[in-house]
C-alpha cells in the first residue's frame, strides 16, 4: 500500500516557513512611519493667487500713478516757465506799442497845427478848452469827447479860422474835468488824442 508523501515529514528537515525571520517591533522602530502630505484645498490655493494678483495689480498701478504723478509735475513747471515767458512777452509788447503810440501821437500833433488850452471854467465848475489853429488856413477838424468815469461821449465838428480860437465847456453843454479825454481827427492830416491835466 503507497503511503501518502505529505503524511510524514523526515527528520532533519525543517519546515523553511518557520526560517524565515519575522519583522520585530525593534526593527520597525528603526524605520520611521511615512509622513502623510496633507493636500491643500483648491479654495486656498485660489485664494492664495488672487492674493497675489491683487498685490501685483495694486504695486504696478502705485507705479503707475506715480509716474503719472511725476509727468503732470514736469508738465505743469513747463507750462508756468511758457506762461511766465509769454507775460513777459506781452508786456514787451505792450510797452512798445506805447512807445509808438507815443511817437505817431507827437507826429500827429506836428502835423496838426491845432493846439489845446485847458483853463478854468468862468463859474468856477470845471475846465472850459480852447482849440487855437496854429496855421494860416482854415482847417476843420472833429473832436471826440469822452469821460471815462460816465462813459459819457459827445462828437463834435469844428472849423477854426487862421490862427482863430474857439473854446468848448459849460455853454457848449461839457464841462471838461481832470482824466477827460479829446480826440482830434482830420482827414488828412491824422488824430491825436490829449487827456485832461490834474493841473491846466
Amino acid at each position: 500500500m503507497t503511503q501518502k508523501a505529505h503524511d510524514t515529514i523526515p527528520n532533519g528537515i525543517r519546515n523553511t516557513a518557520h526560517d524565515i525571520p519575522s519583522e520585530t517591533d525593534d526593527d520597525a522602530a528603526d524605520f520611521p512611519p511615512a509622513t502623510k502630505l496633507k493636500k491643500k484645498k483648491p479654495a486656498q490655493n485660489r485664494g492664495a493667487l488672487i492674493a497675489v494678483l491683487a498685490l501685483l495689480i495694486a504695486l504696478g498701478f502705485g507705479a503707475y500713478q506715480y509716474r503719472r504723478a511725476e509727468h503732470l509735475e514736469e508738465s505743469v513747471a513747463h507750462s508756468t516757465a511758457m506762461n511766465s515767458q509769454l507775460q513777459q512777452q506781452i508786456v514787451t509788447q505792450t510797452q512798445e506799442l506805447q512807445a509808438a503810440t507815443t511817437k505817431l501821437q507827437d507826429v500827429a500833433r506836428r502835423s496838426l497845427p491845432v493846439s489845446v488850452i485847458f483853463r478854468p471854467s468862468p463859474s468856477g465848475t470845471g475846465l472850459t478848452t480852447f482849440f487855437r489853429n496854429n496855421a494860416p488856413a482854415t482847417i476843420s477838424i472833429g473832436l471826440v469827447l469822452t469821460n471815462p468815469a460816465t462813459e459819457r461821449r459827445r462828437e463834435v465838428n469844428l472849423t477854426l479860422s487862421p490862427n482863430g480860437l474857439q473854446s468848448i465847456g459849460e455853454p457848449e453843454g461839457w464841462v471838461f474835468a481832470p482824466g477827460h479825454r479829446i480826440q482830434i481827427s482830420h482827414a488828412e492830416l491824422g488824430s491825436v488824442e490829449y487827456v485832461v491835466p490834474e493841473k491846466p
